[in-house]
């Protein structure tokens, strides 16, 4: 995984896969960089909502994409339980 880069300095390029810091909530969410937003699964949030950003390699965003798959199906089966 490559470091954190401040949104004013620098913009993905379009299509890279991306963690990101949303400034108003105060999270970090994983998704893409695509039509000059950042797109996570939820929500798109303009450059100007996102205060930094990390640019993901193809095995990094392989782990965030199994691990939030997880978490997921263990958040469902505790609900079912």
């Amino acid at each position: 995984m490559n470091s954190w880069i401040a949104t004013s300095a620098e913009l993905p390029q379009e299509g890279d896969t991306v963690l990101f810091v949303v400034e108003r909530r105060c999270i970090v969410l994983c998704g893409i960089y695509a039509e000059c937003t950042f797109k996570s699964r939820w929500s798109r949030y303009h450059p100007g909502e996102v205060s930094e950003w990390c640019r993901l390699d193809a095995d990094a965003a392989e782990r965030v994409y199994h691990e939030t798959a997880r978490r997921k199906s263990a958040h469902i089966g505790a609900r079912a339980a």
